[in-house]
């Protein structure tokens, strides 16, 4: 009795040692699915991030079931995976799929869950849904300031997507009240001269172009690119967009000689950087064209026009 006793135990432990083989070489499977499938959607070749996902997905329900974190978050890439292939639909599910999972699991008070609110709320903003968007929006927010207090980033960032569907919806002092809140927070973490800091500018000054109030948009552009400059040195692809919209600004003023010297210096950079045949420089000789039908100098005109349309003909095809 006692050798058959032996043996079942014996037998018993084998199984256990071989269930629990069998379980972690999974996990580290499924766990290596999941980050190849994380890199595969950086480098936005998103069918491939879906496909390994599900790979992942598969093995971490069969240990784990369908109410885990680890499903939660395969649900979580999904959804990223579809706002690349810019499938709004489809985001948008797997989005929910994964809000309910972590609420679940982690309860409402939980930062994973003020993400997925937020990703819910980008999800209808794409979809021009803009109160629905708000709505999702501010769970995120309530969540991120009751965990983390009014000071963080991650309240910075619900601002700012606040204040950008405000703007949709043409709701400029609103967009400018939440944008404003969002630079406030980022100049006292972060400090004046950052990115986020210069991108906050530019957004300020996009909606004071909305309001026709353009000497305060040249105000915060201008200093948004003084702190791109700083960082990055004149010759940077991102002092292009704010060359461009000071250019716009001056056109708009009627000042078309100054309108002209930001357009080509943005389009000087565009073309060191990124060469001659690129939509970017197609749209700067545009804007010139443009600036120069205002000038009524007409063999400019011509000359701008036929550059762009070239490279747009080049790039894109006759049709």
């Amino acid at each position: 009795m006692k050798i058959f006793f032996t043996i079942f135990v014996l037998i018993f432990l084998f199984s256990f040692i071989s269930k629990a083989q069998n379980i972690t070489a999974d996990t580290v499977l499924a766990n290596s699915y999941y980050k190849t499938a994380g890199d595969f959607n950086n480098k936005s070749l998103f069918d491939s991030a879906l496909y390994y996902t599900e790979k992942a997905q598969i093995l971490y329900i069969k240990h784990l079931g369908e109410k885990s974190v680890k499903n939660a978050n395969c649900f979580n890439r999904m959804g990223a995976a579809y706002l690349g292939k810019t499938e709004y639909e489809n985001a948008l599910e797997y989005y929910f799929k994964c809000l309910e999972i972590r609420k679940e699991l982690l309860g409402e008070k939980n930062t994973f869950v003020a993400q997925s609110y937020n990703n819910v709320g980008l999800m209808y903003g794409k979809k021009m849904e803009f109160d629905k968007a708000l709505e999702y929006y501010f769970k995120s927010l309530d969540i991120s300031i009751t965990l983390l207090g009014e000071k963080s980033t991650r309240v910075s960032d619900s601002y700012f997507n606040i204040g950008t569907i405000y703007m949709d919806k043409s709701e400029f002092d609103k967009a400018l009240e939440y944008h404003f809140k969002s630079l406030n927070i980022i100049k006292e973490i972060l400090g004046e001269k950052n990115v986020e800091t210069a991108v906050s500018y530019g957004n300020i000054g996009s909606i004071y172009i909305e309001k026709s109030d353009f000497d305060k948009a040249l105000e915060y552009y201008f200093k948004g690119l003084e702190i791109i400059k700083e960082l990055f040195g004149e010759k940077n692809i991102n002092a292009v967009s704010f060359y461009c919209n000071i250019g716009t600004i001056y056109a708009k003023n009627f000042e078309f000689d100054k309108a002209l010297e930001y357009y080509f210096k943005g389009l000087e950079i565009i073309k060191e950087l990124l060469g001659e045949r690129h939509l970017s420089v197609a749209f700067s000789y545009n804007n010139i064209g443009v600036t120069y039908q205002e000038k009524s100098e007409f063999d400019k005109v011509l000359e701008y026009y036929f550059k762009s349309l070239e490279i747009y003909k080049e790039l894109l095809g006759e049709k």
